[in-house]
């Protein structure tokens, strides 16, 4: 999925030649008009938390949020509508697209934003050290730069997370990257709530014997809102399980 996404990112970069340059500004709305019938990706200067969506004519848009940009794929012609981009210090920004222009890509930048980017890092029974460590790494990974020391692996799984008490599903969590390195391994999930009540993520319920740190982008998702989290594995820990016979 991940490929198929990235080469329509190539391909609409390919298509729009030289992007459109413009400025942003929190809570102030900006409009872009885009190549009809074309996917169309905007680039920020800061890294995304969380998206949203509304549209206002056409069957809608299926959106791919990256840490630093966003996939557009218009499901028809006419598809116009606003996103919600929420930056990682909790800053809000709108985008207004509409078709009708020749571009199809777009680079914003927010005048007076300073990048300070600092993980919501949750760790459990590790060391300061440790600690530090698993900070750089989650910054490392939401931001898609290149960890030395580290292999990705290919491992997709989706994971559905039910309600306590209708056992419907609330939460979809999709595995993207995972890294594997001499201590530890990395993993970055993209998830969703598909109910009809916002959810709270409580890190205290997702580790398991082996995770020593959990990052998730938010605590609080609203309904149809996306996110994403950040977990780090001790492969010491893993080893233990497996020549042990698995957790007691």
């Amino acid at each position: 999925m991940r490929k198929t996404v990235f080469a329509v990112l190539m391909a609409a970069v390919a298509l729009a030649g030289s992007p459109e340059t413009m400025t942003i500004e929190k809570n102030v709305p900006v409009k872009i008009r885009y190549l009809a019938g074309k996917p169309f990706v905007l680039a920020f200067n800061f890294v995304i938390a969380k998206t949203g969506k509304l549209m206002r004519s056409g069957d809608g848009v299926s959106v791919h949020t990256m840490p630093k940009s966003i996939i557009v794929i218009p499901d028809q012609q006419g598809a116009e509508g606003i996103l919600t981009i929420v930056n990682e210090k909790g800053n809000s920004y709108i985008v207004q697209f509409e078709p009708g222009g020749d571009k199809s890509a777009f680079v914003f930048e927010d005048p007076v934003y300073e990048f300070n980017y600092k993980p919501t890092l949750k760790v459990r029974n590790v060391s300061t050290v440790v600690e530090r460590e698993c900070n750089i790494l989650v910054k490392k990974v939401v931001l898609g730069k290149k960890m030395k020391g580290y292999t990705m692996l290919t491992a997709p799984l989706t994971v559905q997370i039910p309600e306590i008490d209708t056992a419907k599903t609330a939460l979809v969590l999709e595995r993207k990257r995972r890294y594997s390195g001499k201590k530890y391994i990395v993993e970055y999930w993209e998830g969703k709530n598909v109910s009809d009540s916002p959810k709270y993520i409580e890190p205290e319920d997702f580790y398991t014997k082996g995770i020593i740190a959990i990052s998730p982008s938010q605590r609080r998702v609203d309904v149809g809102e996306s996110f994403n989290m950040v977990f780090v594995v001790n492969k010491a820990t893993l080893k233990d399980m497996i020549e042990g016979g698995g957790d007691e």
